[in-house]
């Protein structure tokens, strides 16, 4: 029989005969070292994320308004100017300088929503028509012809008394509409160059938006709004504010000769001609 240390030494001999062939798989050693990187990486996200949330709460936190709300933004640009007042004042200037493909179709209102008259403006060949209506109906056309001549004439009909006549008008007063505001392109250039400017922001008038310029300093109307197109720069609204306030609202049709139709004003048969 076996002593305990004899027992023990046969025992470790056995073992080692078993185990004598046994190796690592091949790749353990590459696949145990991926594991540990992989384990690794888990930590340092693990602190990441919370650092990274931390960092964006501070970020909302600086740009909020009062209350915590996010500070209204400026009014953005489509190229590389920003939008200041000068920026979009030039730039509306400098297209209403440019219209000579465009005719300006201007419906008038009174701020009861009555219409006040039609209004179309042809800078190329420098006319303009000018229908007045009174409660509903047309008591008044106006065309003013040779603008652009030293002899500009201005035919009247007149619907009331079914009469008509022309006459030659000083070229500085051209331009006058009959809604007693600014309106045609040339009289809002002039406006914008001689008061002063203020840019209030972005705002949505007849279904998309506009640019909204406030005119104020101006010897007809206590205050002029422009809306402008914040593509093409040209109105898109006006509303201006003197003893009566005017709003009148711009459609920039192509030159077609349907549109220039409209330009084309004559005395209606049987009306008589007046001096």
């Amino acid at each position: 029989m076996l002593t305990d240390d004899q027992f023990a030494a046969r025992l470790t001999a056995l073992m080692n005969e078993e185990t004598a062939d046994v190796g690592p798989v091949p790749g353990m050693s590459e696949t145990l070292r991926r594991r540990r990187q992989r384990q690794a990486w888990r930590v340092r996200i693990a602190v990441a994320v919370p650092v990274a949330a931390t960092l964006v709460a501070t970020a909302l936190v600086t740009t909020a308004g009062p209350g915590g709300r996010a500070a209204p933004a400026a009014v953005g640009s489509h190229g590389s100017n920003p939008r200041d007042v000068a920026y979009v004042s030039a730039r509306t200037q400098a297209a209403l300088a440019n219209i000579d493909r465009y005719v300006a179709r201007v419906e008038n209102r009174n701020t009861a929503g009555d219409l006040l008259g039609w209004t179309w403006y042809d800078n190329q060949t420098g006319r303009s028509r000018s229908d007045l209506y009174l409660d509903g109906r047309h008591v008044e056309s106006r065309l003013i012809s040779g603008v652009n001549t030293d002899r500009p004439t201005a035919l009247l009909v007149d619907y009331r008394d079914r009469t008509w006549t022309i006459s030659t008008v000083l070229k500085a007063l051209c331009a006058h509409n009959c809604f007693g505001a600014p309106q045609d392109p040339t009289e809002i250039r002039a406006a914008m160059a001689s008061g002063s400017l203020a840019l209030i922001g972005e705002e949505p008038v007849r279904g998309h938006e506009t640019l909204h310029l406030r005119v104020t300093g101006l010897p007809k109307v206590i205050a002029m709004d422009l809306f402008v197109d914040p593509h093409t720069y040209l109105p898109v609204r006006l509303i201006a504010g003197g003893p009566t306030t005017t709003i009148s609202d711009y459609t920039w049709l192509p030159r077609t000769p349907r549109n220039l139709a409209v330009l084309d004003l004559r005395p209606p048969p049987g009306f008589t001609r007046t001096r």
